[in-house]
Protein backbone atom coordinates (compact mmCIF):
# COMPACT_ATOMS: atom_id res chain seq x y z
CA UNK A 1 0.00 0.00 0.00
CA UNK A 2 1.80 3.37 -1.00
CA UNK A 3 2.24 5.87 1.90
CA UNK A 4 -0.36 8.87 2.02
CA UNK A 5 1.18 12.18 1.10
CA UNK A 6 1.71 14.05 4.45
CA UNK A 7 2.30 17.29 2.74
CA UNK A 8 2.06 18.20 -1.25
CA UNK A 9 5.30 18.43 -2.67
CA UNK A 10 5.62 22.17 -4.87
CA UNK A 11 8.23 23.77 -7.11
CA UNK A 12 9.07 27.23 -6.78
CA UNK A 13 9.84 28.30 -10.47
CA UNK A 14 10.58 31.64 -10.27
CA UNK A 15 14.07 30.93 -8.01
CA UNK A 16 14.63 27.48 -9.72
CA UNK A 17 14.11 28.69 -13.14
CA UNK A 18 15.73 31.95 -12.51
CA UNK A 19 17.77 32.55 -15.47
CA UNK A 20 14.87 32.66 -17.79
CA UNK A 21 12.19 34.79 -15.41
CA UNK A 22 11.30 36.92 -18.43
CA UNK A 23 10.54 33.61 -20.78
CA UNK A 24 6.65 32.97 -20.40
CA UNK A 25 7.01 29.95 -22.93
CA UNK A 26 9.29 28.73 -21.09
CA UNK A 27 7.26 28.98 -17.60
CA UNK A 28 4.35 27.32 -19.55
CA UNK A 29 6.60 24.34 -21.41
CA UNK A 30 8.17 23.78 -18.04
CA UNK A 31 5.00 23.69 -16.26
CA UNK A 32 3.33 21.02 -19.17
CA UNK A 33 6.23 18.76 -18.65
CA UNK A 34 5.58 18.83 -14.20
CA UNK A 35 1.90 18.25 -14.58
CA UNK A 36 3.00 14.74 -16.94
CA UNK A 37 5.58 13.78 -14.61
CA UNK A 38 3.05 13.83 -12.05
CA UNK A 39 5.50 14.05 -8.78
CA UNK A 40 4.50 17.69 -8.04
CA UNK A 41 1.19 18.58 -6.68
CA UNK A 42 1.76 22.28 -6.57
CA UNK A 43 3.71 25.22 -8.29
CA UNK A 44 4.60 28.67 -7.66
CA UNK A 45 4.63 31.00 -10.49
CA UNK A 46 5.17 34.73 -10.88
CA UNK A 47 3.26 37.18 -12.97
CA UNK A 48 2.32 36.38 -16.40
CA UNK A 49 1.62 39.54 -18.62
CA UNK A 50 0.69 37.39 -21.87
CA UNK A 51 -3.19 36.69 -21.63
CA UNK A 52 -2.77 33.13 -23.86
CA UNK A 53 -0.19 32.20 -21.44
CA UNK A 54 -2.38 32.81 -18.72
CA UNK A 55 -4.96 30.53 -20.04
CA UNK A 56 -2.59 27.80 -20.92
CA UNK A 57 -1.00 27.70 -17.89
CA UNK A 58 -4.52 27.19 -16.65
CA UNK A 59 -6.22 25.00 -18.81
CA UNK A 60 -2.88 22.61 -17.53
CA UNK A 61 -3.41 23.29 -14.67
CA UNK A 62 -7.04 22.35 -14.13
CA UNK A 63 -6.49 19.32 -15.78
CA UNK A 64 -4.00 18.13 -13.62
CA UNK A 65 -4.83 18.88 -10.35
CA UNK A 66 -1.87 21.01 -9.83
CA UNK A 67 -2.37 23.84 -7.26
CA UNK A 68 -1.31 27.15 -8.04
CA UNK A 69 0.56 30.03 -5.77
CA UNK A 70 0.76 33.09 -7.53
CA UNK A 71 3.70 35.55 -5.65
CA UNK A 72 3.19 39.19 -6.37
CA UNK A 73 7.11 39.59 -5.62
CA UNK A 74 8.14 40.75 -8.50
CA UNK A 75 5.61 43.49 -8.53
CA UNK A 76 5.74 45.12 -5.67
CA UNK A 77 9.76 45.20 -5.66
CA UNK A 78 9.07 46.81 -9.19
CA UNK A 79 6.81 49.28 -8.46
CA UNK A 80 8.26 49.34 -4.81
CA UNK A 81 4.68 49.15 -3.61
CA UNK A 82 4.54 49.13 0.44
CA UNK A 83 1.69 47.92 1.92
CA UNK A 84 2.64 48.21 5.49
CA UNK A 85 3.28 51.99 4.55
CA UNK A 86 2.27 54.65 7.01
CA UNK A 87 1.96 57.23 4.68
CA UNK A 88 -1.82 56.47 3.78
CA UNK A 89 -1.10 57.38 0.15
CA UNK A 90 1.31 54.66 -0.39
CA UNK A 91 -0.39 52.18 1.35
CA UNK A 92 -3.74 52.77 -0.89
CA UNK A 93 -1.39 52.81 -3.93
CA UNK A 94 0.26 49.56 -3.07
CA UNK A 95 -3.24 48.05 -2.28
CA UNK A 96 -4.49 49.14 -5.71
CA UNK A 97 -1.61 47.62 -7.35
CA UNK A 98 -2.28 44.41 -5.97
CA UNK A 99 -5.73 43.99 -6.18
CA UNK A 100 -5.05 44.84 -10.68
CA UNK A 101 -3.19 42.09 -10.43
CA UNK A 102 -5.68 39.14 -8.39
CA UNK A 103 -7.85 39.10 -11.00
CA UNK A 104 -4.63 38.01 -13.71
CA UNK A 105 -4.05 35.30 -10.91
CA UNK A 106 -7.17 33.90 -11.30
CA UNK A 107 -7.00 33.92 -15.16
CA UNK A 108 -3.72 32.15 -14.37
CA UNK A 109 -5.56 29.41 -12.50
CA UNK A 110 -3.90 30.62 -8.99
CA UNK A 111 -6.03 29.60 -5.94
CA UNK A 112 -3.68 31.54 -3.61
CA UNK A 113 -1.96 34.61 -4.24
CA UNK A 114 1.61 35.17 -1.80
CA UNK A 115 2.81 39.01 -0.80
CA UNK A 116 5.54 40.25 1.42
CA UNK A 117 5.39 43.87 3.06
CA UNK A 118 7.47 47.01 2.80
CA UNK A 119 11.13 47.82 4.50
CA UNK A 120 11.33 48.04 8.57
CA UNK A 121 9.85 52.05 9.48
CA UNK A 122 11.88 51.49 12.35
CA UNK A 123 10.70 50.85 15.93
CA UNK A 124 9.15 54.10 16.50
CA UNK A 125 6.78 53.10 13.64
CA UNK A 126 6.18 49.86 13.79
CA UNK A 127 2.72 49.75 15.91
CA UNK A 128 1.29 52.42 12.77
CA UNK A 129 3.29 50.47 10.19
CA UNK A 130 0.64 47.17 11.67
CA UNK A 131 -2.09 48.97 11.71
CA UNK A 132 -1.19 50.07 8.30
CA UNK A 133 -0.75 46.41 6.77
CA UNK A 134 -3.72 44.88 8.86
CA UNK A 135 -5.43 47.25 6.87
CA UNK A 136 -3.96 46.63 3.33
CA UNK A 137 -4.57 42.87 3.90
CA UNK A 138 -8.46 43.32 5.08
CA UNK A 139 -9.15 45.32 1.60
CA UNK A 140 -7.09 42.86 -0.58
CA UNK A 141 -8.60 39.70 1.45
CA UNK A 142 -12.16 41.13 0.16
CA UNK A 143 -11.00 41.39 -3.50
CA UNK A 144 -9.61 37.71 -3.27
CA UNK A 145 -12.30 36.34 -1.73
CA UNK A 146 -14.52 37.50 -4.61
CA UNK A 147 -12.68 35.65 -6.69
CA UNK A 148 -12.38 32.82 -4.73
CA UNK A 149 -8.69 32.87 -3.50
CA UNK A 150 -6.49 32.78 -0.20
CA UNK A 151 -4.35 35.45 0.04
CA UNK A 152 -0.61 34.27 1.81
CA UNK A 153 1.61 36.51 3.76
CA UNK A 154 5.49 35.61 4.12
CA UNK A 155 7.82 37.45 6.74
CA UNK A 156 11.26 38.28 5.66
CA UNK A 157 14.37 39.18 7.92
CA UNK A 158 13.92 42.51 9.71
CA UNK A 159 17.57 43.52 10.93
CA UNK A 160 20.05 41.10 8.43
CA UNK A 161 19.45 41.47 4.93
CA UNK A 162 16.09 42.11 3.30
CA UNK A 163 15.23 44.52 6.46
CA UNK A 164 11.45 44.52 6.09
CA UNK A 165 8.70 45.71 8.45
CA UNK A 166 6.72 42.18 8.65
CA UNK A 167 9.84 39.72 9.99
CA UNK A 168 9.43 37.73 13.80
CA UNK A 169 6.75 34.86 13.59
CA UNK A 170 5.01 36.34 16.57
CA UNK A 171 4.23 39.67 15.41
CA UNK A 172 3.19 37.93 11.90
CA UNK A 173 1.33 35.34 13.60
CA UNK A 174 -0.70 38.74 15.19
CA UNK A 175 -0.94 40.70 12.78
CA UNK A 176 -2.45 37.56 10.42
CA UNK A 177 -4.89 36.60 13.73
CA UNK A 178 -6.42 40.53 13.55
CA UNK A 179 -7.03 39.82 9.99
CA UNK A 180 -8.61 36.63 10.21
CA UNK A 181 -11.58 37.62 12.65
CA UNK A 182 -13.16 39.16 9.78
CA UNK A 183 -11.27 37.44 6.85
CA UNK A 184 -10.81 33.70 6.94
CA UNK A 185 -8.65 33.87 3.32
CA UNK A 186 -5.27 34.91 5.34
CA UNK A 187 -2.64 32.75 5.56
CA UNK A 188 1.36 32.54 6.60
CA UNK A 189 4.08 32.02 4.29
CA UNK A 190 6.59 30.23 6.47
CA UNK A 191 10.26 30.70 5.70
CA UNK A 192 12.48 28.82 7.24
CA UNK A 193 15.54 31.40 6.36
CA UNK A 194 13.66 34.02 7.61
CA UNK A 195 12.92 32.34 10.76
CA UNK A 196 16.30 31.58 11.47
CA UNK A 197 18.06 34.98 10.23
CA UNK A 198 15.34 36.45 12.74
CA UNK A 199 17.26 34.38 15.24
CA UNK A 200 14.16 32.60 16.51
CA UNK A 201 13.95 28.77 17.43
CA UNK A 202 12.29 26.95 14.52
CA UNK A 203 10.25 24.76 17.06
CA UNK A 204 8.82 27.66 18.68
CA UNK A 205 8.10 29.52 15.62
CA UNK A 206 6.11 26.60 14.31
CA UNK A 207 4.29 26.81 17.75
CA UNK A 208 3.47 30.39 17.30
CA UNK A 209 2.23 30.20 13.55
CA UNK A 210 0.57 26.82 13.76
CA UNK A 211 -2.40 27.76 13.38
CA UNK A 212 -2.16 30.18 10.52
CA UNK A 213 0.63 28.28 8.34
CA UNK A 214 -0.66 27.15 4.92
CA UNK A 215 2.51 26.44 3.17
CA UNK A 216 6.13 26.24 3.77
CA UNK A 217 9.50 27.09 2.16
CA UNK A 218 12.55 25.15 3.31
CA UNK A 219 14.93 27.84 2.61
CA UNK A 220 18.96 27.85 3.68
CA UNK A 221 20.74 30.64 4.83
CA UNK A 222 24.20 31.42 6.44
CA UNK A 223 23.76 32.63 9.44
CA UNK A 224 27.44 33.44 10.79
CA UNK A 225 27.75 37.77 9.98
CA UNK A 226 31.30 37.00 9.03
CA UNK A 227 31.04 34.28 6.59
CA UNK A 228 30.96 36.33 2.86
CA UNK A 229 27.44 35.19 2.06
CA UNK A 230 25.60 35.73 5.20
CA UNK A 231 21.75 36.52 4.93
CA UNK A 232 18.99 35.42 2.37
CA UNK A 233 20.88 34.46 -0.87
CA UNK A 234 18.42 31.27 -1.62
CA UNK A 235 21.39 29.00 -1.15
CA UNK A 236 21.97 25.22 -1.72
CA UNK A 237 20.79 22.91 1.22
CA UNK A 238 23.42 21.93 3.47
CA UNK A 239 26.55 23.43 4.08
CA UNK A 240 27.72 26.58 4.96
CA UNK A 241 24.06 27.12 5.81
CA UNK A 242 21.99 26.29 8.53
CA UNK A 243 19.58 23.83 6.97
CA UNK A 244 20.65 20.45 6.53
CA UNK A 245 18.52 17.32 5.41
CA UNK A 246 18.56 16.16 9.41
CA UNK A 247 17.24 19.51 9.92
CA UNK A 248 15.29 19.76 7.75
CA UNK A 249 13.31 16.31 8.66
CA UNK A 250 12.98 17.51 12.43
CA UNK A 251 11.01 21.01 10.48
CA UNK A 252 8.70 18.96 8.59
CA UNK A 253 8.22 16.23 11.80
CA UNK A 254 7.45 19.11 13.98
CA UNK A 255 5.02 21.04 11.62
CA UNK A 256 2.97 17.38 11.08
CA UNK A 257 2.97 16.82 15.35
CA UNK A 258 1.69 20.66 15.29
CA UNK A 259 -1.27 19.10 12.94
CA UNK A 260 -0.47 22.05 10.26
CA UNK A 261 -0.80 19.69 7.80
CA UNK A 262 -3.84 18.17 8.81
CA UNK A 263 -7.63 19.29 6.85
CA UNK A 264 -5.48 21.40 4.34
CA UNK A 265 -3.66 21.20 0.97
CA UNK A 266 -0.52 22.02 2.77
CA UNK A 267 2.59 22.35 0.59
CA UNK A 268 5.97 22.09 0.49
CA UNK A 269 8.87 23.71 -1.46
CA UNK A 270 12.78 23.97 -1.57
CA UNK A 271 13.45 27.73 -1.93
CA UNK A 272 17.16 27.65 -3.88
CA UNK A 273 17.90 29.73 -6.35
CA UNK A 274 19.98 29.26 -9.60
CA UNK A 275 22.04 32.07 -10.61
CA UNK A 276 23.00 33.23 -13.92
CA UNK A 277 25.31 30.50 -16.08
CA UNK A 278 24.57 28.21 -13.42
CA UNK A 279 22.22 24.87 -14.49
CA UNK A 280 18.33 25.19 -13.79
CA UNK A 281 17.81 21.70 -14.34
CA UNK A 282 20.56 20.59 -12.41
CA UNK A 283 18.85 22.54 -9.22
CA UNK A 284 15.86 21.36 -9.83
CA UNK A 285 16.72 17.53 -9.84
CA UNK A 286 18.55 18.13 -6.58
CA UNK A 287 15.39 20.04 -5.18
CA UNK A 288 12.94 17.11 -6.37
CA UNK A 289 15.23 14.41 -4.85
CA UNK A 290 15.18 16.44 -1.48
CA UNK A 291 11.46 16.47 -1.54
CA UNK A 292 11.30 12.91 -2.62
CA UNK A 293 13.64 11.83 1.09
CA UNK A 294 11.43 14.03 2.93
CA UNK A 295 7.91 11.85 1.83
CA UNK A 296 10.35 8.98 2.30
CA UNK A 297 10.41 9.48 6.19
CA UNK A 298 8.06 8.35 8.65
CA UNK A 299 6.94 11.35 9.75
Amino acid sequence: MAKQLTFLPTILMPEIYRPFIENESFFVSKIEGIAEEGFYKGIEIAGIHDKANRQKISEITSSAGLIVTQWMTAVITEKGLDLSAVNQKSRQYAVSEIIKNIALAKETGASTIALITGPDPGEGQREKAAESLVQSLKEICTEARACGLEVIVEPLDRHVHKKMFLGPSAETASILSEVKESHPNIGFAFDTAHAALNGEQMEEALEIASSLISQLHLSNAVLDNRHPIYGDYHIPLGEPGFLTYPKAVGIVKKAESLGIFTGKSFRISVEVRTNENEDAHYTERVAKEFLKKLLAEEM
